[in-house]
Formats: structure tokens, C-alpha cells, sequence
């Protein structure tokens, strides 16, 4: 009986010393085995894998790419930045209400694309916040007063810069931020109650542009009409509405490889059009199709961040900046490209 047990005894330290040695050797293989095997021409690490920074522009049918310029201009690497936190909360959100003079409770809307956004309506102001993307827009005035108004002088550029400038720097979202003057574009008001990007003389608005950079680029976003910080003002100075979409916080991943003007040229499905005539065709919305010859004689190098607030990421982007011919004129025209090299998207 005694030796039955020490037999069964024996049977058992034999069976959990074997069980010991099988999870012994399926973490050492565990171990062993490298974490998310990537093919080696995706850029990417073992924690993420780079999005298609330009996905959310429209692409358009393009023919021949034809660079005047050389790569030796274009650096080999360039950073990457994972975007920490863009999204509001609600109390971010009642204070940039506040801040702005708005005292009453906001409305909430949920849109299938956007979200949840809230909007305050009080006296004349108008308040809009996208929670996911942080993008704010508001308006100080009624939207109908001098919209149309060409009478009067246009305030001198400096004026208008200091303006917008100041508006921007004292609103609630970009105090102690570092902004810069970017550009003006002037709108014309048309019949069909749109505007047109146009002539001074003719114009009725002027859209004053400033921008925030990212490692010495500057940062735009998907909406090149718009741009990333944008005051509009009438002929007198008067504010006519404000868009702020300012970068977030972000952190520094790791410098990789850029592309070079024969990848460009070899992945023509990437390239998506920014921009047409300096903005005055919108490709959002006009039906434009550029098919002719592209000669490219300058790239700038941005930080693209998508009004969406789809983004994990912050990528470099080239914008390749050149004419082609559309409707037997020639046009300016700016393309994106995603900078980093073989990004697998």
C-alpha cells in the first residue's frame, strides 16, 4: 500500500515537472520570437504603423508629374510625432465658451462624421466646437452684416494683420502660443451668394491667415481655403468670423526616411491636389479634373493635421508647387505627397 503511494506520489512530481518544462519552453519561444513582423519596406515600429496623412484631400485623375527641380534640396529623414491629446472636454469647452463672453449652456448635436459638437447661439455671437477634433469656430456679429459691403477702403495689411493677430493671441485657445502671419486672400462676394478668392479692389472680406510650425514647418490642415488659424475680417476691420484649428500635444517618435522625386514619380496614386489657382478653384466642391502635365518647380515641406480629428499622428508632407493647364489656361497648382518614404498606407 505504501509503495503504491509513493508510486502514484511519484507519477504526479513526474507529470508537473513535465507540465513545468512545456510552459518553460513556450515562454523561452515566446520570448524568442520578434513582436509584429513587418515587411521591411513599411515603416513602422512594433507599438504602431503609420496612417495615409493626405487620405482625407481629393485625389484627382493626374497626368505627368515633371520636376524642374533636383533632390538635393530634400532631407533623408524627417520626424514623426504621435498627437497625445487633441480632443475637448466639457470643461475645455465651456471655458473657451467663456473665455469668448459666452455665458449660456451650449446645444449638443452627434454627427455621424464630426462627432459630438457643441454650439452656443447668444445675442449676436455664434459658437462652434467640434469635441473630438478641437476645431472652434465663431463668429462675434450677425453673418449677414457687411459681407457684401465693397464700399470703403480696405484697412492697410499691417492693420488687418494687427487685428486678427490680436483677436487670435487674446482668445481663450491660443494664449501663450506662438503664432505667425502666414498670408491674406481677399473674397469676392458673387451672384450666387458664394465668395470667390479675388482681387483686393474687388473683395468684400479679407481671410488673414496665421500659422503655428512644427520642428521650423509650418502646420496646415486639410481645408487649404481655410487654413489651420484664420480671422475674417470686412473692408472697416471688423471681425467677421474665426477658425482655429491649433496643433495639439504631440511627441516625438523617431526620425525616418523620406521619399525623393522618383518615388514620387513611381506612386502617382498617393499624390492628391491641395490646392488650384491659388484657391480660388475649391476642389472639395467643384467638379475639376487635372489630367495635363504637371511641372513642379518648388516643395515645401508642412505638417498636415486633418480637421477630421482622425489622426494618431502627425506626419511631414510635401507640397509640390507648380502650374498645369486646365480649361486652356495655366493654372498654379500645389500637390500632396506623404513625405516619409514606403509608410505601407
Amino acid at each position: 500500500m505504501v509503495n503504491m503511494f509513493k508510486q502514484h506520489q511519484t507519477m504526479i512530481l513526474v507529470a508537473v515537472s513535465f507540465i513545468s518544462l512545456i510552459v518553460v519552453i513556450a515562454l523561452t519561444l515566446g520570448r524568442s520570437r520578434p513582436e509584429n513582423t513587418i515587411p521591411s519596406d513599411n515603416v513602422t515600429t512594433s507599438r504602431f504603423q503609420l496612417e495615409d496623412p493626405t487620405d482625407t484631400l481629393d485625389s484627382r485623375s493626374l497626368g505627368n508629374i515633371n520636376f524642374l527641380i533636383s533632390d538635393d534640396d530634400l532631407p533623408r529623414e524627417l520626424p514623426v510625432y504621435q498627437i497625445l491629446n487633441r480632443s475637448k472636454t466639457f470643461s475645455e469647452t465651456m471655458a473657451i465658451a467663456r473665455g469668448f463672453g459666452i455665458q449660456s449652456d451650449p446645444s449638443v448635436l452627434n454627427d455621424i462624421k464630426d462627432g459630438t459638437i457643441f454650439v452656443w447661439r447668444e445675442d449676436s455671437k455664434y459658437l462652434r466646437v467640434e469635441m473630438r477634433s478641437g476645431l472652434v469656430n465663431y463668429k462675434p456679429g450677425p453673418e449677414d452684416d457687411h459681407k457684401n459691403d465693397t464700399s470703403g477702403n480696405f484697412l492697410d495689411q499691417d492693420t488687418l494683420i494687427f487685428v486678427a493677430k490680436n483677436l487670435l493671441e487674446n482668445s481663450p485657445l491660443l494664449k501663450n502660443e506662438s503664432i505667425s502671419f502666414d498670408s491674406i486672400e481677399y473674397f469676392v462676394p458673387t451672384e450666387a451668394e458664394t465668395f470667390r478668392v479675388g482681387d483686393r479692389d474687388e473683395a468684400a472680406l479679407a481671410n488673414v491667415k496665421f500659422v503655428q510650425s512644427v520642428n521650423g514647418f509650418r502646420l496646415v490642415n486639410d481645408l487649404a481655403r481655410l487654413g489651420t488659424l484664420s480671422v475674417i475680417v470686412d473692408r472697416s476691420g471688423n471681425i467677421f468670423s474665426v477658425s482655429i484649428d491649433k496643433l495639439p500635444s504631440i511627441e516625438l517618435i523617431d526620425n525616418f526616411p523620406t521619399a525623393l522625386t522618383n518615388d514620387i514619380k513611381q506612386n502617382p496614386k498617393k499624390v492628391t491636389v491641395y490646392s488650384l489657382a491659388g484657391g480660388s478653384i475649391d476642389t472639395k466642391f467643384d467638379n475639376v479634373i487635372v489630367d495635363g502635365q504637371v511641372f513642379i518647380d518648388d516643395i515645401e515641406i508642412v505638417y498636415l493635421q486633418k480637421t477630421s480629428g482622425d489622426q494618431n499622428f502627425l506626419q511631414p508632407v510635401y507640397l509640390l508647387r507648380g502650374s498645369t493647364t486646365l480649361l486652356d489656361e495655366i493654372v498654379e497648382i500645389e500637390l500632396a505627397y506623404p513625405a516619409i518614404k514606403n509608410s505601407g498606407f
